[in-house]
């Protein structure tokens, strides 16, 4: 192949050349110092921009810092209450059960088996005991409970009352033993 001339349709060059010489040429008495000081204006307002993009970048930085603090405290806020809610939610309830037990009416004492009944239920299932009644999450507790006789015989006790209703004679005695074993098994599992 033969060689080949310079590209004459993207000369760069002459295009710079072109506004270096209208720069300078003709108008370069009074364009001179103009563009000087429009150069100088540039360079202020752009060192006045950076000063005010600094102060607003450490004011963002010291802004974020403290809401992070802030949230922060609060979660840990947040999951103090839920330690405290998800280690002591029973005795407030096993009180109440307490205070039951404490009537002179059969009818309380019934309905303190039976809530004791539902709380043991609910302790095993948050201490990962699987099933569908007591019965299954006792069976699998048998092996980690040194009370589990209790806890059998307590949910025999609401067992009786819960079919038979009013027809079971509930005598103070066994309601207090049957409360005791329930009592039992909540000091054992961390909740009374």
């Amino acid at each position: 192949m033969g060689q080949t001339g310079p590209i004459h349709f993207l000369n760069l060059e002459y295009f710079f050349r072109i506004i270096y010489d209208w720069l300078l040429g003709a108008h370069a008495p009074t364009l001179g110092p103009w563009l000087t000081h429009l150069w100088l204006v540039v360079t202020e307002l752009a060192y006045v921009a950076a000063a005010v993009g600094l102060a607003f970048f450490v004011y963002a930085t010291m802004l974020l810092y403290r809401i992070r603090k802030e949230e922060e405290e609060i979660m840990e806020e947040k999951a103090e209450e839920m330690r405290r809610s998800a280690v002591k939610p029973q005795p407030t309830r096993f009180e109440h059960i307490t205070e039951l037990m404490a009537s002179a009416n059969v009818n309380d004492w019934r309905q303190g088996i039976i809530e004791a009944d539902v709380m043991l239920d609910e302790v095993l299932a948050a201490q990962g005991y699987l099933g569908a009644t007591l019965a299954d999450k006792l069976e699998q507790a048998g092996e980690h409970l040194a009370t589990i006789n209790d806890a059998w015989d307590a949910h025999r006790v609401r067992n009786e009352i819960a079919h038979q209703g009013s027809k079971y004679e509930l005598t103070e005695r066994v309601a207090r033993g049957t409360i005791a074993r329930y009592e039992s098994v909540f000091h054992e599992l961390g909740v009374a």
